[in-house]
């Protein structure tokens, strides 16, 4: 079980175990499957970030006030519901849903549903899945997250970790995990790797100095004012939400200050940008609108 301090302690679990397939790590992994399935998991572990329940696998789920009350939390899922299950009995009520799905269930029931998704994954990596040599953690990940799981409560924390493996892109410098960051990129290589479209379509998009792109990116952005088409502006190479324009429904009068959003967008920058991966810092200047 992870301790307070070591809210990433499943994700981890999850890269550790890949990189070296450890039987006992396994075993325990197949214990806490079990304890999941028969709801025995229920809450043993103590609280989270800002006082937010914290699941067995150590990944922290901050609940939201729905119908005035607190065990329910909202979330959307990452992978199909029936991906997820890896223990037999699992009655999550989520057991229908599909990505992309926006869901409100009990608490208790989301931090299972989280749990059997990362079980998934690691019990997967030991039968036969072999990690793309770029996905492997170098040594210096693999110490810091087994820090974690040392349970020694030093260095352990979700900012720690966050930060040692912001690091560690600077170290490696991996361009070929440049698409990752790049948000005009990472659509077609998603519904290449995947097989299906999975992100919002790209409307428009335009590269900084390309005036032609430029160009047409406002004019599509016109059109959509005036069909009164929902769309968003953002920068191809932002984060953390910074420069991000909802546009829900744009009518005439706001075309100016539409317009204004994509020129902001193409050459807005934020001090953020520069803690972040040194992916990021390659990605090329853009705007998108999807």
């Amino acid at each position: 079980r992870a301790p307070p301090s070591a809210p990433l302690a499943g994700a981890a679990m999850a890269s550790v175990a890949t990189a070296r397939a450890s039987d006992e790590l396994s075993s325990a992994l197949a214990r806490l499957a079990r304890e999941a399935s028969s709801g025995a998991s229920r809450r043993r572990s103590g609280a989270g970030v800002n006082g937010a329940p914290q699941c067995a696998s150590g990944l922290d789920i901050v609940g939201q006030v729905i119908a005035g009350s607190r065990d329910t939390c909202s979330l959307v899922r990452t992978v199909d519901a029936d991906l997820g299950r890896v223990a037999e009995g699992a009655d999550a009520q989520d057991s229908e849903a599909q990505a992309g799905e926006l869901q409100a269930l009990p608490m208790t029931e989301a931090l299972r549903g989280v749990e059997a998704d990362l079980l998934r994954a690691v019990i997967s990596a030991r039968h036969g899945y072999r990690l793309a040599d770029v996905c492997v953690p170098s040594d210096f990940l693999v110490d810091a997250l087994e820090l974690v799981l040392s349970n020694g409560g030093v260095g352990d924390g979700w900012d720690e970790v966050m930060n040692r493996r912001i690091k560690d892109t600077w170290q490696t410098r991996d361009p070929s995990l440049i698409w990752c960051d790049d948000k005009f990129a990472q659509v077609k290589e998603t519904e290449r790797l995947c097989g299906q479209q999975l992100h919002l379509p790209i409307l428009a998009h335009a590269l900084v100095g390309d005036k032609a792109a430029e160009t047409a990116a406002c004019q599509a952005a016109t059109a959509l004012v005036a069909r009164g088409e929902p769309f968003v502006v953002k920068p191809r190479h932002g984060a953390n939400s910074r420069h991000v324009f909802l546009w829900p429904e744009p009518c005439v009068d706001e075309e100016a200050a539409v317009q204004e959003s994509i020129r902001v967008a193409l050459n807005g920058e934020d001090p953020s940008w520069r803690r972040e991966c040194w992916q990021l810092s390659q990605v090329p200047r853009g705007v998108i609108l999807q």
